[in-house]
């Protein structure tokens, strides 16, 4: 099936502007979720330190309602964390934020070794993808636990999607305007075409006395106008 010039314009700059949205789509895409990701990263880090700070005496004091109140508050201060829990040194839970019992796996999912600050480990429970970190909580070099929080990684995603979704609408609205656009231009080549056509046949009748071109006065005011 051919197109006529007015489909060959309208393909022409639809095409020009879904090919420059993809062109941003695609690297803003990867641009965004890395920077969101390092930035959600690097927050729960200094989360997972300042839980394991201020956990030191608490644990030497076994005052575990504390603890529990002071987990929980850490988990509603943000909603990309998913749960937190905290390991006594020999890897029994002392407390934790999950409301259906604790999963006994998590325990050994991110260990953290000798001599560092902290631990990452991307993990996939089923439901949600998440981002385990893991803190020591230390007095005087002496490891007393570990503190772990688990970053969504989910909700992440759905932070992306939505700056895509905003995208696609940007590149919907763009592709309207080209359509308008388009079918300006188009009526403007078709009724020269038209014009250009009619005169031909006129011409192959025997009929020399026909203009297809604008008025002369017309033409030498354009010009005056360039000049």
């Amino acid at each position: 099936m051919k197109l006529g010039i007015r489909g060959k314009i309208y393909c022409g700059l639809i095409s020009i502007v879904l090919l420059t949205g993809l062109m941003i789509a695609v690297p803003v895409r990867f641009m965004v979720e890395r920077v969101l990701s390092q930035e959600s990263l690097n927050k729960g880090i200094s989360m997972a330190l300042t839980l394991a700070a201020r956990s030191q005496d608490i644990i030497l004091e076994m005052d575990f309602l504390y603890l529990k109140e002071m987990m929980d508050k850490a988990i509603q201060s943000s909603n990309d964390i998913s749960y937190s829990f905290i390991l006594n040194q020999q890897g029994q839970v002392l407390s934790h934020t999950f409301s259906n019992g604790f999963p006994v796996e998590l325990k050994t999912v991110n260990p953290i070794p000798d001599g560092q600050p902290s631990s990452v480990r991307f993990i996939d429970t089923g439901k949600e993808l998440i981002y385990d970190i893991a803190a020591p909580v230390l007095i005087c070099e002496m490891r007393l636990g570990t503190v772990h929080i688990g970053l969504s990684k989910t909700r992440i995603n759905h932070t992306i999607n939505d700056l895509l979704w905003t995208i696609a609408v940007l590149i919907g609205c763009a592709v309207l305007i080209a359509s308008l656009t388009g079918a300006g231009f188009a009526n403007q080549i078709i009724q020269r075409v038209q014009k250009l056509h009619q005169a031909s046949e006129q011409v192959l009748k025997g009929n020399l006395n026909v203009f297809a071109a604008p008025p002369l006065k017309t033409r030498l005011l354009a010009l005056d106008g360039l000049s």
